[in-house]
Formats: structure tokens, C-alpha cells, sequence
């Protein structure tokens, strides 16, 4: 009896430090930034040590316990095989034709692992929390965000910028992702989360939820600042997404008007009591500072416009090269190698991820991603019914795809980070039926 206690008393300690991993991996993900590497700028995120050793133990359990990670979807460990050697293949071609590069080697390649390690990280986050945490874990993607939005239209207002470093304050609005789309990008794939999800997030334990996130009050609230942190990141992509993953949803009821109504009311409250509180407080200050507001200086459209121009083109570009090499691509960094002779002397990348792999990939690499996309909608839509996240999955890849015609998003971790959380088969604890029968207590 004394062993069955301490049996279950080491449990309970093993899943306290699971869950502390799971919720640490949240926060740190909303942190990105560069660092200099052999004269190079490399985008890092403060979670990427986390993915890297989640990309470790996956490949550990591979090869030494001959275990692959369980999907929903029977097919997607065979896209992920595909998709490692293909991408292999294209860095081969790519250094036989252009030689090394540290783009292609180290952010891209090596990027992939840590993609990787974010989707494994997703897969184990699903297998080890209890089904109420799960779904708690769920509503502090969208906590998280909104959190990001609410501290930087805070330190905007000029009383408060004045009293901070000068270079703390980035000119675009794009919280701590050291990129206005990427941060937009991680704000929808948040919103997918409440949209996709709002409807289950009622029917379970409503009186032990943290912070009482069932109140709609609450929920609205979160979701109406992410909305006003989309608006003034000034991204034209974040827009159009916002409302092709909204008409998309209300068209097949995974929301309904009442829900997109509310939305939009708490992020005008929201807005407009920031817009007039900055302005109030900017009255006061006795600065001889220029005073400027967040919502009318952090949107500008002359630099959007320049922006786009440049993103056409490199698709115009991009696509060029796909007809010269349609199977199998150009090569892994192929495209970047040559933008100077086309953008005036810069390294620039292809901005839409199809156009990229079509031109540096070539079609079957892009057939191979398009199959996997049917395959998880076609799971998904056949168990709306006893699937309980099959409707965020469709949104999420919905806003994916829309997203990425006009961004390169392939490696953005939140969305691998969900996609493998949901995707992942039914742990011990968290599917609703086990969740009665496999309780986890201290002893």
C-alpha cells in the first residue's frame, strides 16, 4: 500500500513538471529575436532551445525504441519522411550548383529540425497533459498574445515610451517577433484558437478555469485585442486572412454572427479607450517631445505599399525560375543567390511560400504538401462531430495558406507547435472518456 502511494505520489510530481514545461514552451514562443552568427543575422526564438531538445527525444525514440509519433491523420509521418528528403534533396542540388550558403544550411536546414522539434513539441504537450489542462493550455495561446498586445500599446503612449530606451520601441507595431507580419501572423493562428474552440471551452470545468476564462466577458476581451494588435500591425496579409478565415467559419457554422458581433465590439471598446487614453495622457505631458499616436503613426501604408511592390516582384521572379526547373526546383537558396541581380544589389527571399517551393522545390515537393493538406481536411471534415479540434485545425490551415501567398511562413513555430498538439492521437489522460478514469492527484 505504502509503494502504491509513492508510486502515485512520483506521478503526480512527474506531471506538475510536464505541465510547468508545457506553459514555460508557451511563453518563451512569444519571444523572438536575431542573433549574429559568422557575420549573418539569424532569427532565433527563446523556445527554440525547448524545440531542439523535443527534436532530440524524437529521434531518440526513433532510433533507439523504433517509435514513431502517432497522428490523427495515418499519413502525416509519411509527409514528414517526404518532406525531410526533398528538402535534402533541393540543399544538395542547391550547394552543387551555387556552393554553400549559410541561408540555405543554416536558417533553412537547420530550421527545419527545430520546425521539427516544435511539431514534436506540440505532439508531446497532447500525450502528457490532462484533458482540463489541454484545454486550459489552449485558452494561453490566446492569453499569451493578447498579453503581448496589451503591454506594447501600453509603452506606446509617449508619457511611457519617453521614460524607455530609445531603441526598446520598434517603429512597426510587431510585439516580440522582430517582424509586423510574423507578429500578425502568430496573432491569427491565436484567433484561430478562440474561433475554433470557443464553443468547448464552456462545457468543461467552469468553476476551476484560471483566471475564470470561461466568462465571455474574458474571452471577448483577450480576442478584441488581438484584433486591435492585427489592425495596427498594419498588415494588408493580416487583413485579408482576417476576413477570409471569418467568412469561411460563419459559412460553415463554426461561428456564428452573435460570436463575430461580440469580437468586434470588445476590440472597438478596446481600441477606441486606447486611442483616447493616449491622446489624453499625451495632453498632459509637459514634454517638449512631438506627441504622435500609436493608431495613427504605427500604420504606415507609404511604407506597406513599398513593401508589396517588392513582394510581387519576387514572385514574379520566383515564378520564372519554377518554369525552368519544374520537377525538382532550382535548389535550396537558389532564388536568394541571385536577388541581387534583380533587387538592386539586396539578398532578398521569394514573400509567398507556394511560389517558393514551387521555384526553389519544384511541383513535386509542392504536390507532396497539397495531398497532405487534403488528407487533413478530409479527416477533419468527415469528425466535426467527435473531433473536438477539427474545426481549429481547418482554420488554422485555412489561415495558413491565405497567409502564406503573400509571406514566406513556413517556418513559423506557433503554427507547427499547434498543428502538432492537434494533430497528435489521444494521450492517456486527455481524451474526454479517459479523462474520468486516469484522474492524476497527489497521493
Amino acid at each position: 500500500m505504502h509503494e502504491a502511494l509513492i508510486d502515485k505520489e512520483n506521478i503526480f510530481n512527474k506531471y506538475k513538471v510536464k505541465t510547468f514545461f508545457a506553459f514555460t514552451s508557451l511563453i518563451l514562443i512569444a519571444f523572438q529575436t536575431f542573433i549574429n552568427f559568422n557575420n549573418k543575422n539569424i532569427q532565433v526564438n527563446l523556445c527554440d532551445p525547448l524545440a531542439l531538445i523535443s527534436f532530440l527525444i524524437l529521434i531518440m525514440k526513433i532510433f533507439l525504441k523504433k517509435e514513431l509519433p502517432s497522428w490523427k491523420v495515418k499519413s502525416f509521418n509519411t509527409f514528414i519522411a517526404l518532406f525531410v528528403f526533398l528538402l535534402s534533396l533541393s540543399l544538395f542540388k542547391g550547394f552543387l550548383i551555387i556552393g554553400y550558403t549559410s541561408w540555405a544550411f543554416i536558417n533553412k536546414f537547420f530550421g527545419l529540425l527545430i520546425i521539427l522539434g516544435y511539431l514534436n513539441l506540440g505532439y508531446m504537450i497532447k500525450k502528457n497533459l490532462k484533458f482540463f489542462d489541454l484545454m486550459v493550455f489552449m485558452k494561453w495561446i490566446i492569453f499569451i498574445s493578447s498579453s503581448v498586445v496589451f503591454f506594447h500599446l501600453i509603452i506606446r503612449i509617449d508619457v511611457i515610451s519617453q521614460l524607455l530606451p530609445s531603441d526598446f520601441i520598434s517603429f512597426n507595431f510587431q510585439g516580440f517577433q522582430a517582424n509586423r507580419n510574423s507578429f500578425s501572423f502568430q496573432l491569427l493562428c491565436s484567433l484561430t484558437v478562440l474561433m475554433g474552440l470557443y464553443k468547448e471551452f464552456s462545457k468543461f470545468n467552469k468553476n476551476k478555469d484560471l483566471l475564470n476564462f470561461n466568462k465571455d466577458y474574458i474571452l471577448f476581451s483577450l480576442g478584441g485585442l488581438i484584433l486591435v494588435g492585427i489592425y495596427v500591425s498594419g498588415s494588408k496579409t493580416a487583413y485579408v486572412t482576417l476576413i477570409v478565415i471569418n467568412l469561411f467559419s460563419l459559412l460553415l457554422k463554426f461561428i456564428d454572427i452573435k460570436f463575430l458581433l461580440k469580437l468586434v465590439i470588445f476590440s472597438s471598446i478596446i481600441y477606441f479607450t486606447f486611442y483616447y487614453l493616449e491622446l489624453f495622457l499625451n495632453s498632459l505631458s509637459s514634454s517638449s517631445v512631438i506627441k504622435t499616436n500609436t493608431f495613427e503613426n504605427y500604420n504606415n501604408f507609404e511604407i506597406i505599399n513599398s513593401s508589396t511592390t517588392i513582394r510581387l516582384n519576387t514572385i514574379s521572379v520566383g515564378l520564372e525560375l519554377f518554369k525552368k526547373n519544374i520537377l525538382l526546383g532550382s535548389g535550396l537558396g537558389y532564388f536568394r543567390y541571385i536577388s541581387p541581380d534583380f533587387f538592386d544589389g539586396k539578398y532578398i527571399t521569394i514573400h509567398s511560400t507556394p511560389i517558393w517551393i514551387l521555384a526553389e522545390f519544384g511541383l513535386i515537393t509542392f504536390l507532396v504538401f497539397v495531398n497532405e493538406l487534403k488528407n487533413i481536411l478530409v479527416f477533419c471534415f468527415k469528425n466535426l462531430k467527435t473531433f473536438i479540434f477539427s474545426r481549429l485545425i481547418v482554420i488554422l490551415l485555412l489561415n495558413f495558406i491565405v497567409f502564406s501567398l503573400a509571406h514566406e511562413i513556413l517556418y513559423q513555430r506557433i503554427f507547427w507547435m499547434i498543428l502538432g498538439l492537434t494533430l497528435a492521437s489521444d494521450g492517456l489522460f486527455n481524451s474526454v472518456l479517459n479523462e474520468k478514469n486516469n484522474k492524476i492527484e497527489p497521493a
